[in-house]
């Protein structure tokens, strides 16, 4: 008698201790075949964090597997709903992960990670959906189907609705089809296609792009600047590019080798003093009537990178100016303030 079943389905067994084939398997002297479509369908387990490297992580369920980490790999955090960092997890902390069915023959086994959650006993379950299809009921409850993984979820109309890196406000109509979400869900039905309901809900991508554009376009008083050093996030933080922006508003950027401090002027009222990898700014300068001298903390820390320095966009609001993020347009409006 024949005693082989394929692949992806002894790694799913070996990971999770349970095989669960499809409607629509065929099982013949213990010889099972899975429906093509139905291996696109990706895995969810909990998982043990044995080992971190610059782009996996090893981590242990019933057997050792090696997740391969990107660019397009989502990290969040369960609880909180936002996004966090590959350093953000530690050895030993239980994650949740959605990943491929498709793995190597190496040992360990290796494979793709689309979703890594921390968190999760506080937060739940997190789960990845794609919107084939989407409809909207009369009492504003989102109707969801899921191709891939056979399943219909809905949304409800009050669902709390966030983005994934940006600082977007997204609402549940910005859900279309082709769009890319996260819902948090514990309970599934048995039924074809499966079924749950939601609440929480993050918006990885709308239906008419492939991925959340972090391509940021820079506006100063009235004209965009170019900036080879992009912006980007750091979790929730959007850092840009110091030097640039500050040159565009007419300061006067300086650094002094010694100290390695870092000096912002803007010729007007202030002078910041700040320091690659701290997030503490000192300013001097007096308005007619106020004495702007004073110490803060902001967001994140200056960053260094090849050679640019990146600041928290709020950074140019303790100048009096008025930033304004609008997708991934960035628009800062200069304020020029009488001198004593």
């Amino acid at each position: 008698m024949m005693k082989k079943v394929i692949s992806v389905l002894i790694a799913a067994a070996m990971l999770t201790g349970t095989v669960v084939f499809a409607d629509n398997a065929v099982i013949n002297n213990d010889v099972a075949i899975m429906p093509i479509e139905s291996v696109n369908a990706p895995m969810n387990s909990i998982m043990t964090v044995k080992e971190i490297g610059d782009n996996y992580i090893l981590c242990e369920a019933d057997t050792e597997i090696r997740l391969n980490i990107s660019d397009d790999t989502v990290l969040i955090d369960s609880e909180t709903m936002s996004a966090i960092s590959l350093s953000d997890i530690k050895v030993n902390d239980k994650i949740q992960v959605e990943y491929s069915q498709a793995m190597t023959k190496s040992l360990p086994p290796q494979t793709t990670a689309y979703v890594i959650a921390v968190n999760f006993e506080k937060g739940g379950s997190v789960n990845y959906i794609n919107v084939d299809d989407v409809q909207t009921e009369k009492d504003g409850t989102v109707i969801v189907t899921d191709n891939t993984n056979n399943m219909i979820l809905r949304i409800l109309k009050d669902a709390c609705t966030l983005p994934y890196r940006t600082k977007n406000i997204v609402k549940l109509e910005d859900i279309q089809k082709g769009s890319k979400i996260l819902a948090w869900f514990d309970i599934v039905t048995m039924s074809i296609p499966s079924q749950a309901s939601t609440d929480k809900v993050v918006m990885l991508s709308s239906g008419d792009e492939e991925t959340v554009s972090d391509e940021f376009t820079v506006e100063v008083n009235g004209k965009t600047i170019e900036t080879p050093d992009k912006p980007y996030y750091d979790e929730n933080t959007l850092m840009v590019p110091l030097r640039k922006i500050s040159e565009a508003l007419g300061y006067t950027v300086g650094w002094d080798a010694q100290t390695g401090a870092i000096t912002v002027e803007d010729s007007y009222t202030q002078k910041a003093t700040l320091f690659g990898g701290s997030n503490k700014i000192k300013f001097d300068g007096k308005l007619r009537v106020i004495d702007m001298g004073r110490e803060l903390e902001i967001a994140k820390a200056a960053a260094i990178h090849d050679g640019c320095t990146f600041v928290p966009l709020e950074f140019f609001d303790e100048f009096m100016n008025e930033t304004k993020l609008d997708g991934t347009k960035i628009t800062i409006t200069p304020s020029k303030a009488e001198i004593q």
